[in-house]
């Protein structure tokens, strides 16, 4: 059996990347973003990649079923709930932007279980109280796994 997987293409007119696949016989299409959003075809991919897993799982690809990842709910995050006081802004950019992307940024949310994520922060060596609180209060508002039975506090 060929192995599905699809193709991301740019549509130049309009500027945004589109990915294109065979569902019961017919060539579907699903528009990933715009240029300004993925400007390589590499970030394009992987901004894709759900829709990819639900075609080499033989899912339905619908609007519904793309399943955001870490780094979309970080962006969503940025623009609707993140702290506007500039200190505070200042030190969830930092931890969002050199722990918790680099980690768990390409994931998608349903993969995130409580104990990595725990184990995760435990291993942090450098560990401040704001780290795990970020990311707790990141996990409570957009609806992610919980942190298990860790309580974080201030040193």
């Amino acid at each position: 059996m060929r192995q599905r997987q699809g193709s991301v293409v740019l549509d130049k007119r309009i500027k945004t990347w589109n990915f294109f696949f065979w569902e019961n016989g017919r060539r579907r299409s699903k528009k990933i973003g715009t240029v300004g959003q993925y400007p390589t075809k590499a970030s394009a991919w992987r901004a894709a990649m759900p829709l990819r897993h639900a075609l080499e799982n033989n899912q339905p690809i619908t609007g519904s079923s793309i399943v955001p990842t870490v780094n979309t709910l970080v962006e969503q995050y940025r623009k609707e709930k993140m702290p506007t006081r500039l200190d505070t802004h200042r030190g969830y950019e930092s931890w969002i932007r050199v722990h918790i992307l680099p980690k768990w940024g390409q994931n998608p949310i349903t993969d995130l279980q409580a104990r990595p994520v725990e184990m995760w922060l435990d291993s942090l060596s450098l560990l401040h109280p704001r780290v795990g609180l970020t990311f707790a209060e990141f996990s409570v508002r957009f609806g992610s796994s919980q942190c298990g039975s860790r309580t974080y506090q201030y040193r």
